[in-house]
C-alpha cells in the first residue's frame, strides 16, 4: 500500500482508542466502573493494535507519534485516575485528599514519561523504552480495580495508594 491512505488505518484505530477513553470517564463520572474499566481495556489492546499496523503499513508518521502519545494521555493515563479516584470515593477509607493527590499523580508521571519517550529519536524496529509505559500502568490500575469490583478478590482500600504511587514513580523512573 503505496498511498496516503495507508495511515488511516493506524491513526483510525488510535481516534478509536480516544473514543474509548472519552466514554470510559464519563461512565466512571456516572458511576459505570465495570463499563469504564472494560473500555480502558479495550482502548490498551487498541493502542498495541495501531502501532503495529503503523508499522506492517510503513505508515509510521512524526503525526502518529504525537497523536498516539495524546490519545494515551487520555485513555491510558487520565481514565484510569479517574476510574481509581471514584473507585475509592465509592468505597471509602481513604483520605479525600489523598485520593484527590493520587488521582492526579498517575497521569502527571504518564505525561512525563510520554514527553520523554517522544523526544527519542524515530528508530526503525523496535523503539526504545525508559521506565513503565503509560499503557501498561494504566491497565494493571485498572486490572486492579477490576479485580476488586468482581469481588471474588476483596483489596484494602489503601493498596491503590501504594499501588498508584508505585506506577507513577515506575513511569518516571
Amino acid at each position: 500500500m503505496n498511498s496516503k491512505y495507508r495511515y488511516l488505518v493506524p491513526n483510525g484505530l488510535t481516534f478509536l482508542s480516544l473514543i474509548c477513553g472519552i466514554v470510559s470517564i464519563l461512565s466512571s463520572a456516572t458511576e459505570h466502573l465495570a463499563l469504564a474499566g472494560a473500555l480502558i481495556l479495550a482502548s490498551y489492546v487498541l493502542d498495541f493494535f495501531d502501532g503495529t499496523t503503523a508499522r506492517k503499513l510503513n505508515a509510521r508518521s512524526e503525526f502518529g507519534l504525537q497523536l498516539d502519545s495524546l490519545v494515551d494521555m487520555v485513555s491510558l493515563g487520565a481514565a484510569p485516575a479517574i476510574l481509581a479516584f471514584f473507585h475509592l470515593r465509592i468505597n471509602g477509607g481513604v483520605a479525600e485528599p489523598l485520593i484527590w493527590v493520587c488521582a492526579v499523580m498517575v497521569p502527571l508521571a504518564g505525561a512525563f514519561r510520554l514527553a520523554r519517550f517522544n523526544l527519542l529519536p524515530m528508530k526503525t524496529g523496535q523503539t526504545d523504552s525508559i521506565g513503565l509505559t503509560i499503557s501498561t500502568a494504566g491497565a494493571l490500575l485498572v486490572l486492579a480495580v477490576m479485580t476488586d469490583l468482581s469481588g471474588r478478590i476483596e483489596l484494602p482500600n489503601f493498596w491503590f495508594v501504594i499501588l498508584m504511587v508505585t506506577l507513577s514513580l515506575l513511569m518516571v523512573s
